[in-house]
């Protein structure tokens, strides 16, 4: 631990301003001073400013965009307010709260929308204008276990609960969709991250053993239906959408060397298998090119990385002779990846390797000890955001250069930065 704070110290000391290609980025974030939560925006060149005043409260939950934060504020006497901030004006509208139990924010370009739950635990959601704060509309599930979850442009939601039922509603008014669903759903709906689509592993009443991919797009009205040729019954785990949305990723519990590929295009279906492993998927590259995932003999065995290339079918391990891959992120632009990797000498480091070889590894912090791994980090592939027990650093990965972004008198609330740009 004494060799990391110290390693921290000496990136601290390189202190500069951040490039011109991180202008246009910030950072919000939660921070504790003296007990009390606000919501802070940072510049990466570490210029902090409040954005909730003290007297508003703890603030709960908050979401934002490049103009706008929203956020919940809760004070000393239970009450809660609703704010939208004007980030560059910092100009401030407020909306006194009923009596609810808030679970989560989305700033969308249309409105703010709140998660809650109700007096009676019902699941509820509310939408309000993104300007003036004025209620738009309010729903709630008939149901204390369902759920609702909003697709990412905002422009639909889903209630959902474990016994199958499935309800969709178009955003901000909270209006019922008019969509025949499938009346046999075995895994949770997942929206798309790119389109109105939603996706899940379901059957017919007819054939209850018999299963398929559903692919519903409520942009284009349509249902499309896919098997899955070698993973049926008990084995379906979840199945999960690449990062922008063009392929859906089934694995299988039982037939753990299999992982199905199905292209959302074409409706093509690629099965990698290695027999005798357990495969596990851990990411995608930004254009959905790549795929990663681990491949492990038990659970205990130990773990080998590689990277599989959905177009062409090369496959590459991902590691060199001195490090082993701990951790993850490809960058959100190019065939880049950032990797937190263990050396032989057990110490861990952060470097940055790129497709299609991956065997050129950059070392952008040099090897510390492990508690490093149980940081939370975001990466742009210009801008390196390392947040460790309560400080919160930004890299300059071009220059090398580190900055401290909030000041030591704010302790940074574990998982709460969210960079902008």
């Amino acid at each position: 631990m004494k060799r990391f704070v110290i390693l921290i110290l000496l990136l601290i000391s390189l202190i500069a301003s951040a490039s011109q290609a991180q202008a246009d980025r910030f950072v919000l974030f939660l921070g504790q001073v003296d007990g009390h939560t606000s919501l802070y925006s940072a510049t990466l060149d570490g210029i902090v400013t409040p954005l909730a005043s003290s007297d508003a409260g703890d603030v709960l939950l908050y979401d934002g965009d490049s103009s706008s934060a929203s956020f919940v504020t809760k004070n000393g006497d239970g009450a809660l307010t609703l704010h939208i901030t004007d980030l560059n004006s910092l100009a401030t509208t407020q909306l006194p709260l009923g009596s609810l139990d808030p679970t989560r924010l989305v700033l969308t370009e249309q409105a703010v929308q709140l998660l809650a739950r109700s007096t009676e635990n019902k699941p509820t959601l509310m939408t309000f204008d993104r300007v003036t704060l004025a209620p738009i509309a309010q729903r709630s599930t008939q149901r204390s276990d369902s759920a609702f979850t909003i697709q990412a442009q905002g422009n639909w939601v889903m209630a959902y609960n474990p016994a199958g039922a499935l309800d969709v509603f178009s955003l901000p008014t909270i209006d019922s969709v008019n969509f025949e669903l499938p009346n046999v759903a075995y895994s949770t709906p997942v929206w798309s991250p790119s389109r109105g689509q939603l996706q899940f592993i379901g059957g017919t009443s007819a054939n209850p053993n018999e299963r398929f991919i559903y692919l519903m797009d409520f942009d284009a009205s349509t249902t499309q239906r896919f098997p899955l040729p070698a993973i049926s019954g008990a084995n379906i785990q979840q199945s999960q959408w690449s990062a922008h949305g063009r392929y859906i990723l089934t694995s299988s519990r039982q037939v753990s060397g299999t992982l199905l590929l199905t292209d959302v295009t074409n409706a093509a279906q690629t099965t990698i298998s290695e027999p005798g492993f357990i495969l596990t998927p851990m990411g995608w590259s930004y254009d959905d090119s790549w795929l990663l995932y681990t491949a492990q003999i038990s659970a205990y065995s130990p773990t080998d990385l590689f990277a599989y290339n959905v177009i062409t079918s090369e496959q590459h391990p991902i590691h060199d002779l001195i490090h082993t891959p701990v951790t993850v992120r490809w960058a959100n632009d190019t065939n880049e990846m950032l990797v937190l990797a263990q050396g032989t000498d057990q110490m861990i480091g952060v470097f940055t390797t790129e497709a299609p070889s991956f065997d050129t590894w950059q070392s952008l912090i040099p090897s510390v000890d492990g508690a490093i791994v149980q940081s939370s980090i975001q990466w742009t592939g210009t801008t390196l955001l390392l947040e460790y027990d309560g400080a919160l650093l930004g890299m300059d990965t071009a220059t090398g250069v580190v900055l401290r972004l909030a000041p030591e008198s704010i302790t940074v609330v574990a998982n709460s930065v969210q960079m902008i740009g």
